[in-house]
């Protein structure tokens, strides 16, 4: 009976987590080593995507709340199946002039998810495996205070 009461919860809390985002494809966040992220560590994502429907893309970035600037200035390079590559420049702002975090933040952890402007309501030109490199394109290397750099793509509605 004991083993009950442990385990319903559990399998109640799986289901209703697994079956809440229904339009995610892909989503993983990769952590940065010692929370110094250099130029030279290119954080690469590997997704397959398999239809042509439109696509939403966002940036995940988990910083410390020490994060010294008010911003943060990454290079996103796509490359897709076909070997194509696109590169682009993206400002990411993470507070606001007052200083205040946007994005979640509990205690000294900021987590923000930052939609691609670029990349809302986005076809794939081609299916099959595409690989996302982003790295960090600020004047200082290593850039402190970043915990985690992550890539979500889901379907757009």
């Amino acid at each position: 009976m004991n083993l009950m009461k442990f385990f319903f919860p559990l399998f109640t809390l799986f289901i209703l987590t697994s079956s809440c985002d229904k339009n995610r494809i892909y989503e993983k966040n990769i952590d940065i080593a010692n929370y110094e992220w250099t130029y030279e560590n290119a954080i690469k994502f590997e997704a397959e995507i398999i239809d042509a429907n439109p696509k939403n893309l966002f940036i995940n970035i988990r910083h410390t709340h020490f994060f010294e600037a008010r911003n943060i200035i990454l290079k996103l390079e796509i490359e897709s199946a076909n070997k194509e590559k696109l590169e682009q420049t993206i400002n990411i702002p993470l507070s606001e002039p007052n200083g205040m975090w946007y994005g979640e933040c509990f205690g000294d952890i900021c987590d923000i998810q930052f939609p691609l402007k670029d990349y809302t309501s986005y076809s794939f030109p081609n299916m099959g495996k595409y690989t996302f490199t982003i790295s960090q394109d600020m004047r200082i290397d290593p850039l402190p205070n970043v915990m985690s750099v992550g890539l979500r793509i889901e379907n757009s509605n």
